[in-house]
């Protein structure tokens, strides 16, 4: 959680950041920049290299999509990465101060944009990790938001930041000039919820949520838009509807999985994962035109009794009182978890294996697949952090920030939604960290070398 003690903000955000340093207690410390670690592998580290050469998959029809069929095993087997500290900052820094980053954007100078959905404002940081300034804060008015749920950078130095409900995108120049709203079809209803959205040049891509109410709960048309930066809708991705019954609110896990697992590439693609259960990947062009889908060998993984009753009680209902809902757990991870397009083109994949089943010092496993959707190898990255528990965000053409124990403040406050004031103290006990790695260039023979 980045807490900032210096009060550089306007005045009714400087009470909410002291509320936050005071709830994390202990003292406050300048920690000095780490030293770089070199970018050679650990030592010892076996790497599996499988002398097969490179031939796309058969393909075959599937719906509109041609299917890329993939084996269990990378054509060029694991290669582990030790990543290079380039810098870190902590919630016990006397200049920082951490709340819960939702998204971070790399300007071409190297500078990093962390979106903070906690305190409502974007936190600027240099290329070297030095805190800069704050821009944008809450409120109604020009360049204000709230609630914000993800955020993208235009080629022009502009920033948009997604506020959820009601639906706008906000825009903001990088010094914090208002920038004017982007128009949204729906939004001016008040019935629009704006999810996460990406950007690639002057094309937006935007998760838009239209609902309703009905005679026992609500309904809402889900999509995802792509459009030009004057509300114009060029493509239309992945359309679902969904209906809530709040006299019996039930929830099923694996309920608009898909929905919520896309990204999009350097070239504009869109990626999108199919199924909670499958390992499948659906690639369409910026036009929404079917691509092919990706597709390997993945037998499910099992969840213990302790991961599953975590889960269930991940999903209480957010309103004016809180109402458990029976929610139905699956017994096996998604197959996938997540999805991060690379700027040469490739895919990486982190699957629930790579995420959860790790040895000790790799933060994750990430499947690599080609543009043409070939499973190439399998990459650990060695480093301080893990999937399960942190936040992990590419940015630029090689860099990862891993945010430490991000998963558990996200949750906490979730969990303080609507909670009085003392029990939001308690969701703040320790202090964030954030580490900005180099990911070092990969052997010959893939595709995502640096």
């Amino acid at each position: 959680m980045f807490l900032r003690t210096s009060l550089l903000g306007i005045p009714h955000r400087a009470g909410q950041r002291e509320r936050l340093r005071l709830a994390l207690g202990g003292s406050f410390r300048r920690l000095p920049l780490q030293p770089a670690l070199g970018p050679s592998l650990l030592a010892g580290a076996s790497v599996a290299i499988a002398a097969i050469a490179l031939v796309p998959s058969p393909l075959r029809a599937a719906d509109d999509f041609s299917v890329v069929d993939n084996p269990e095993t990378p054509a060029n087997g694991v290669e582990r990465l030790q990543l290079e500290e380039l810098w870190r900052v902590s919630g016990e820094d006397e200049d920082v101060l951490l709340g819960v980053t939702q998204r971070i954007e790399e300007a071409p100078d190297g500078t990093f944009y962390f979106l903070d959905m906690q305190l409502t404002e974007i936190q600027v940081f240099s290329p070297s990790g030095e805190y800069l300034r704050s821009i944008g804060h809450e409120g109604e008015g020009p360049g204000e938001f709230q609630r914000p749920n993800g955020m993208f950078m235009l080629p022009d130095a502009v920033i948009g930041v997604i506020q959820g409900r009601p639906g706008k995108v906000v825009l903001i120049q990088q010094d914090g000039t208002p920038a004017g709203n982007l128009p949204v079809p729906g939004t001016e209803t008040g019935s629009v919820f704006l999810g996460t959205g990406r950007a690639v040049g002057d094309r937006i891509y935007l998760q838009v949520n239209q609902g309703e109410r009905t005679d026992t709960g609500f309904k809402s048309h889900n999509r995802t838009l792509a459009m030009d930066r004057k509300g114009e809708v060029l493509a239309t991705f992945d359309e679902t509807d969904i209906e809530r019954n709040f006299t019996n609110p039930s929830f099923d896990e694996k309920e608009g999985f898909g929905g919520r697992r896309w990204d999009v590439g350097a070239n504009g693609e869109f990626y999108k994962v199919a199924t909670f259960d499958d390992y499948r990947i659906e690639v369409q062009s910026p036009d929404g035109t079917p691509l092919h889908a990706i597709q390997r060998t993945y037998p499910p993984r099992k969840r213990s009794d302790e991961e599953k009753a975590w889960v269930q009680g991940q999903m209480v209902f957010r309103g004016p009182r809180r109402m458990q809902i029976d929610m139905k757990v699956s017994p096996t991870d998604p197959a996938i978890v997540n999805l991060f397009p690379r700027p040469d083109g490739s895919l990486w994949v982190l699957s629930s294996r790579g995420a959860y089943d790790r040895d000790n010092g790799v933060i994750a496993t990430f499947d690599e697949f080609s543009p043409q959707g070939v499973f190439v190898r399998q990459v650990e990255l060695l480093g301080e952090g893990n999937a399960r528990d942190d936040g992990l965000f590419f940015t630029g053409k090689d860099h990862l920030i891993v945010i430490r124990e991000l998963s558990d403040a996200r949750r906490a406050m979730q969990g303080s939604s609507g909670d009085d004031e003392s029990t939001k103290e308690d969701v703040l006990s320790d202090p964030l960290s954030v580490i900005c790695y180099r990911i070092p260039s990969l052997r010959s023979g893939g595709t995502a070398g640096n």
